[in-house]
């Protein structure tokens, strides 16, 4: 089912307002439901990428958005074009001329601490460039933080 459309939906009865649901609709209007789970997974975006300029744009195919406020995430069809945005985030301008500290600083500016797990689950300098990596040292960067968000 190809999904072209998204949008934040009322929680699962009795949970949280926070735990909100996210609404797909495919080509003919039909809609599926994905409630529960992880945010990474009810909104086939495992970066966790918020809402933003950068993950709404044409360019990385976000359907829609789903959250509220400054939990707001970008929805996107399918895990691999999630993934993609992701990869081409870290890759980009912005990120790849910072070391993996200031990245992850950037990356989740409420949890100083979100380098740690990076650091941990990989092994890797964090006073390293991102475009310093090479390929199995990138994959296992962006690997570590698709385990981190879930």
């Amino acid at each position: 089912m190809v999904f072209v459309k998204a949008k934040s939906g009322p929680p699962n009865c009795g949970d949280l307002e926070s735990l909100f649901t996210v609404q797909y609709f495919d080509e003919e209007g039909n809609m599926t439901i994905r409630g529960g789970g992880t945010v990474a997974w009810r909104c086939n975006n495992p970066g966790n990428l918020r809402a933003s300029s950068y993950s709404k744009s044409a360019k990385r195919r976000a359907i829609g958005t789903a959250g509220y406020g400054e939990n707001e995430y970008a929805v996107y069809p399918d895990y691999e074009t999630g993934h993609e945005a992701l990869i081409v985030m870290l890759k980009g301008g912005i990120y790849s001329p910072l070391t993996l500290r200031e990245a992850m600083i950037r990356y989740d500016k409420p949890n100083p601490n979100y380098i740690n797990i990076i650091v941990d689950k990989t092994g890797l300098d964090p006073e390293r460039k991102v475009k310093s990596l090479n390929d199995q040292e990138f994959k296992a960067f962006w690997q570590a933080i698709e385990s981190t968000e879930k």
